[in-house]
């Protein structure tokens, strides 16, 4: 079998002269191209390179550069030419920031060639300018984005450097402060001898001072375990209504000794969530400290619970001197004050919000504030009730629907264990283990319930990676 030849296409053949291509590539190309004789008259320029300088093409042939271009610029224009016609060696590429005729600054590439006659003489240039700004912007913005991350890093060091010393000096102070607060105790108690009544007022205020630096440190190790990522919440079963009615006796009497009326609005029910309740405390003190120290005499200062459907609400409302609305923003961030008290500056170093505020997002909730400058401040945080249906995946709860409509009897046991994380951590990979002994607990405690009525418990291990169980007996 003959094979068939192919057929071979050239300019001519499709109707085209190869001039008339080179022409039209010349001519819509954005580069500008030209040609200049020895002595640097423009013999052919394109369309890019005329409308460039504002002309027609035709307008520049016998021109030369120092008719559109600065001295200095045509100056250094020549110069390249010159290189180029007496060496017979191209320039490629220079990269070199311009001025364009219309006053425009960029960046351009530019490739000159010799151009030679037939006998090898060279005659004049050939070159081709590129506009290369845009990429020449991005080359600029890659290396601002190597220095600012070099800069940031260079800040995570010092950050870091910074939480460790934070770290190692409130420990170091702890036990010296701990010494100094037992032989102001001794002394205030006379353990060590008589006193009389000045040394006794005098040992109260290093009392008070040993406290509020303690506090200090205290709260400077919460926030140097909060950088690094080690604040443990130890979780358990807690009354909220008990936990802030413990202390309302401490907080009643300071209110009532700066003059201030002080209420607390519970509701009736017990409120028991799961919760660290030594940190809860911690965030309820701190609110409560500030509504006193910036409520003048005669103000007041309210402290309400209110359970919503899947949580619950504390409120710490006082009419005190209130936060101006740009100051707003700031309350939360770590080391800041924006009240102008200098004697309330002096009493703490700003951490007390910040804290909370982490605090209660590890716990799952939100913390926020409302206020008016000279009206007074109510700060909010919510905690989630985790004894509620929405730990419940959707399948549970059309199984639960299903049976509560057949008037079926049956028992619900949810487990949900707390930070189960951590606690998947610690036993590694005996994880599988530990739900299949799960599974085996349930089936032999029904087992007495199964034989009476006859059937199996449905149990369903649901969402396993966050430590949440759910059987349906």
């Amino acid at each position: 079998m003959a094979r068939r030849r192919r057929k071979r296409y050239s300019p001519k053949s499709m109707g085209f002269s190869r001039a008339q291509l080179l022409n039209e590539l010349i001519d819509h190309i954005p580069d500008v191209i030209y040609f200049k004789d020895r002595k640097g008259y423009f013999i052919l320029v394109n369309q890019a390179h005329a409308k460039g300088v504002g002309l027609r093409p035709e307008q520049v042939i016998g021109k030369t550069d120092f008719d559109f271009f600065t001295r200095r610029r045509a100056e250094a224009m020549v110069r390249d030419d010159r290189r180029v016609m007496k060496t017979a060696e191209p320039i490629i590429d220079k990269i070199e920031r311009a001025t364009r005729p219309d006053g425009v600054d960029n960046y351009v590439s530019t490739t000159k060639i010799p151009r030679c006659d037939k006998n090898g003489k060279v005659i004049g240039i050939m070159g081709i300018t590129r506009d290369i700004t845009r990429r020449m912007q991005m080359v600029s913005l890659q290396e601002d984005k190597a220095r600012i991350e070099k800069k940031l890093k260079s800040l995570e060091e010092i950050n870091r450097l910074k939480t460790d010393f934070v770290s190692v000096v409130s420990h170091e102070l702890r036990t010296p402060l701990a010494v100094l607060k037992e032989a102001v105790t001794l002394l205030a108690d006379r353990t060590a001898g008589t006193i009389n009544e000045l040394q006794k007022e005098i040992l109260s205020r290093a009392d008070d001072n040993v406290d509020r630096l303690n506090k200090i440190i205290n709260d400077l190790l919460d926030i140097s375990r909060i950088e690094k990522g080690k604040l443990i919440l130890r979780y358990s079963l807690t009354d909220l209504k008990d936990l802030i009615t413990e202390n309302a006796g401490y907080f009643l009497r300071l209110a009532k000794d700066k003059g201030i009326y002080l209420e607390y609005k519970l509701p009736k029910n017990q409120i028991n969530l799961f919760m660290d309740a030594e940190r809860i405390n911690q965030v309820i003190t701190n609110l409560l400290n500030n509504a006193i120290k910036f409520t003048e005499e005669g103000g007041s200062i309210f402290v309400r619970v209110e359970p919503l459907q899947s949580s619950v609400r504390v409120s710490v409302s006082d009419t005190g001197v209130g936060i101006p609305d740009e100051d707003i923003h700031k309350l939360f961030k770590k080391f800041t004050q924006v009240t102008e008290d200098l004697d309330a500056r002096r009493r703490g170093v700003g951490l007390g919000l910040s804290i909370s505020k982490e605090l209660i997002q590890r716990h799952g909730g939100t913390m926020w504030v409302e206020s008016r400058l000279g009206v007074g401040s109510r700060f909010y945080f919510t905690l989630p009730l985790f004894l509620t249906e929405r730990v419940l995946p959707q399948s549970v709860r059309d199984v639960i629907d299903s049976l509560l409509k057949g008037k079926t009897h049956f028992y619900l046991i949810n487990m949900l264990i707390v930070v189960y994380e951590r606690f998947r951590e610690e036993i590694g990979k005996g994880y599988r283990i530990l739900v299949k002994g799960i599974h085996s607990v349930v089936e032999d405690t029904c087992e007495e319930f199964v034989d009476l009525y006859k059937m199996r418990p449905h149990i369903s291990l649901s969402d396993m990676r966050r430590g949440r169980f759910n059987i349906i007996v």
